[in-house]
């Protein structure tokens, strides 16, 4: 399906009208910028896929809302429950996708006013959020971390003059050219208030490749937290529960003061995921670092 497809229209050219035309009918459905969330699992019908989006509660108060997805209201939930987020506050949001978790970072740290900083990181394209700064790249490389650093210097640079009521969207190739003008950020400079990662692998089926997956992908948050994480500052990602939890959040204890494992009411019950709310970020160390890919 093409990006930007309304659902509807994307079901409808597949032979799926009528279960597009009830979506559709129950407002469920709008053009949205991450296929991925939208295309129903091989393992369930469009119409049971369907039947679950419009009976679902976070589902209907996300289009209420505005929110790019129902994955809104689980960092709303977070936030709240561990007071995250201030106005000010700088925020990276890594596998952000189709979106959701930074509206509700902009929305806290009042980004779009010129207060707070949302920087958002994933391969899929999004549609411009008000006060988030989008790059289009992969986070696994080194060359991604060099340019959210100079995002951010940027931004900081020129913070009232960034502010904007769409957003911007960057790739790398655009970000060098800002380095060209701003130089390279100091390393030693430490600016984001809070990391969130909402990754998620392509699930295979198999609970243990999936749940050893997911483990590497919060990893690999730490990796970029110990690069950029101002100390005391906080760290959220998701993992799905299963062998590897214990050795994953001793891992993250030696870098934190405070971890925590929480399921936030719009997780569905039937879903292993949770979320590790890491609190006071006890400054960069080598114990858990995995290094990013060099590109």
């Amino acid at each position: 399906m093409r990006m930007g497809t309304p659902l509807c229209t994307a079901l409808s050219r597949s032979g799926r009208s009528a279960a597009a035309g009830l979506a559709c009918r129950a407002g469920l459905l709008s053009t949205m910028p991450c296929a991925s969330m939208l295309v129903p699992s091989r393992a369930a019908t469009t119409k049971q896929w369907l039947r679950r989006q419009i009976s679902d509660p976070f589902v209907r108060q996300a289009v209420i809302d505005n929110y790019r997805s129902r994955a809104a209201f689980k960092l709303d939930y977070l936030a709240a429950k561990h007071r995250l987020f201030r106005e000010g506050m700088v925020v990276l949001d890594l596998g952000a996708c189709p979106g959701g978790w930074s509206q509700v970072a902009a929305r806290c740290v009042a980004a779009s006013e010129g207060e707070g900083i949302v920087v958002s990181v994933d391969l899929q394209p999004i549609d411009p959020i008000p006060g988030v700064h989008f790059i289009q790249a992969d986070v696994m490389s080194s060359e991604t971390l060099d340019a959210i650093e100079i995002m951010i210097a940027n931004t900081l640079r020129n913070r009232q003059a960034e502010v904007s009521g769409r957003g911007s969207m960057h790739r790398i190739s655009d970000i060098q050219a800002m380095k060209a003008q701003i130089g390279s950020p100091a390393k030693s400079a430490r600016v984001v208030d809070v990391v969130l990662s909402d990754m998620a692998p392509a699930f295979s089926g198999n609970r243990t490749v999936d749940v050893t997956r997911t483990t590497e992908l919060c990893e690999m948050a730490l990796t970029v937290a110990n690069r950029l994480l101002k100390k005391k500052g906080s760290l959220v990602c998701k993992f799905l529960q299963g062998e590897s939890f214990n050795e994953l959040r001793a891992l993250l204890e030696a870098h934190f003061e405070t971890v925590m494992h929480v399921k936030p009411p719009a997780s569905r019950k039937e879903s292993t995921e949770m979320f590790l709310v890491c609190l006071k970020f006890k400054g960069p160390t080598a114990a858990g670092h995995i290094e990013a890919t060099e590109k």
